[in-house]
C-alpha cells in the first residue's frame, strides 16, 4: 500500500471513530432534504458530500453529510 493510501485509510478510520452513518441515516436525510443544497435542483440522483471534508478532520456521521448533485 502506498503512503498516500495509508494516510487516506488513517483519516477514514479517524473520521469513523468520531461517528458513522448508516444507509437508513442517508435515506432519512434525502427524505428531509430531497434537493441539492447548493443549486436546489431536485428529481435527479444526489451524492453524499461531507460538509467538513474527511481530509480536514470531518467525521462520517449524519451531521456532517449533505446532498449535492453531480454538477
Amino acid at each position: 500500500m502506498s503512503a498516500t493510501n495509508t494516510r487516506r485509510q488513517m483519516r477514514l478510520l479517524a473520521a469513523r471513530a468520531l461517528g458513522t452513518h448508516t444507509r437508513e441515516d442517508w435515506e432519512l436525510i434525502l427524505l428531509v432534504w430531497p434537493q441539492c443544497v447548493r443549486c436546489g435542483v431536485d428529481g435527479i440522483p444526489l451524492e453524499k458530500d461531507h460538509i467538513v471534508p474527511l481530509s480536514l478532520g470531518g467525521c462520517d456521521s449524519p451531521y456532517n453529510l449533505q446532498p449535492l448533485c453531480a454538477h
